[in-house]
């Protein structure tokens, strides 16, 4: 993730810009994958496929938050918010048992959908309550603890396991406006004529065979 993908104008904090369109992007491809399971109508080879970036994408945001970002939080802004970062932290202990379940269910797509989409429906639950309770209670403490030079200096370690060619255009695709203008705005040219061009035709590739199996 570059340094370059956070939209200050979009929230007036790129921290918060970015957990809010990451966590949007989140909702986008579990509303997907139940819609998907429930309709029956998309190949398990898809369904695998589309599940297996947004496993990767759900797992390192929040092992990377609670690598790097909630401690240092927790460190500058002292006891008043170590209730919240605890129950952040049970949290995601609960999403990893519910991604974990869901892992196990998309393996037996052969077979009777029911246990996968149970499961994908379940994840959903746990997942989107998650992260109401994140975006009212903490992400409105990142202004707080955290200056630009700090955002800047996660983007580049995040980016060392999820770079720009594969974080911008999961990220991006479908965003609403102003949120994609805003990310988009900040690229350099080079990186912007490369998201266009190839890695967002690649991420289309693997939407439209989960959404329109049948083109």
């Amino acid at each position: 993730m570059s340094q370059q993908t956070a939209p200050t104008q979009v929230t007036g904090h790129p921290g918060v810009a970015i957990q809010h369109a990451v966590h949007a992007a989140v909702r986008r491809d579990i509303d997907r994958l139940v819609g998907a399971l429930g309709s029956d109508r998309a190949p398990a080879h898809a369904i695998r496929d589309y599940a297996a970036e947004f496993l990767f994408q759900l797992h390192h945001h929040h092992t990377f938050e609670d690598a790097a970002i909630w401690p240092l939080l927790g460190e500058r802004l002292g006891d008043p918010v170590t209730s919240l970062l605890d129950r952040n932290l049970a949290e995601h202990g609960d999403v990893v048992a519910a991604v974990d379940a869901f892992t196990e269910a998309i393996g037996r797509l052969d077979g009777d959908v029911g246990d996968a989409l149970a499961a994908a429906e379940s994840m959903r639950d746990v997942v989107t309550r998650h992260l109401a309770h994140e975006e009212a209670d903490v992400i409105p403490l990142i202004p707080e603890a955290f200056t630009l030079e700090d955002v800047g200096r996660f983007q580049a370690e995040s980016a060392v396991e999820n770079p720009p060619e594969r974080f911008l255009p999961w990220l991006l695709e479908s965003a609403p406006e102003p949120v994609a203008s805003g990310f988009r705005t900040m690229l350099p040219a080079p990186v912007l004529e490369l998201l266009t061009t190839s890695w967002m035709p690649v991420r289309q590739s693997t939407v439209d065979a989960l959404l329109d199996p049948v083109r």
